[in-house]
């Protein structure tokens, strides 16, 4: 990690707020995830082609049914690889991490409306 000696030094602060400042730093560092959805026609067919992870600095993604990863400069390029307008195919990427708020979403509006309609 470094070469600082941390033996013996006092702790900064009680375990709970330690394990929070962890637990945030980790969740502000995580790269977004995320899946290239690739379209055929118009809205005859699609299929998720890769799955990837979004870093700041890169972008590393693993296509569907092969076994290798790519290590790419954008998502950009990650949309790029599997778009080819001139076959009919168009790629999209989805945010899966927006995915879970919109199902929480989701959740909390049927459990409101369960609860009123309980009312």
């Amino acid at each position: 990690m470094n070469d600082v000696d941390f033996e013996g030094l006092p702790p900064v602060c009680d375990e709970a707020l330690f394990r929070a400042v962890g637990d945030f730093l980790a969740e502000q560092g995580a790269p977004r995830l995320f899946a290239v959805v690739q379209e055929h026609g118009e809205r005859v067919n699609g299929r998720v082609v890769a799955y990837g992870m979004a870093f700041e600095d890169r972008v590393m993604m693993s296509a569907n049914g092969e076994k290798f990863l790519f290590t790419l400069a954008s998502i950009e390029n990650a949309v790029r690889f599997y778009h080819h307008e001139d076959h009919g195919l168009r790629a999209r990427v989805v945010w899966l991490n927006m995915l879970d708020h919109a199902q929480e979403e989701s959740e909390r509006t049927h459990t409101l409306e369960a609860v009123q309609i309980a009312a």
